[in-house]
């Protein structure tokens, strides 16, 4: 089984941050390459719920909290599927902005 580690979980959440851009909903798949021939693509239909901070510069849209509506991690190593351990509340964690 691959670990998907702490980094990957990072990284998913980062490309799923490009690809949101204030929008509250996200349907659709990042990947991530992990070291050489490991990739780890995240399939989710994703709700998003945001909040407003006021700064003295501007105000931004943080996200709140992420709902998913369906979600499935698959990852190759080699060009061959292996199961994984992704754990949704992980990625979570990542995404939700304090």
């Amino acid at each position: 089984m691959y670990h998907v580690s702490c980094e990957s979980y990072e990284k998913l959440a980062d490309r799923i941050r490009e690809s949101l851009r204030n929008i509250h909903y996200f349907n659709g798949s990042v990947a991530v390459c992990t070291d050489g021939e490991t990739e780890c693509r995240l399939i989710a239909t994703l709700i998003i719920y945001r909040r407003r901070i006021e700064s003295f510069s501007e105000d931004v849209d943080s996200i709140a909290d992420v709902i998913p509506v369906w979600w499935e991690c698959r990852t190759t190593v080699d060009g061959m599927e292996v199961c994984n351990d992704f754990d949704f509340a992980s990625l979570r964690e990542c995404l939700v902005e304090d």
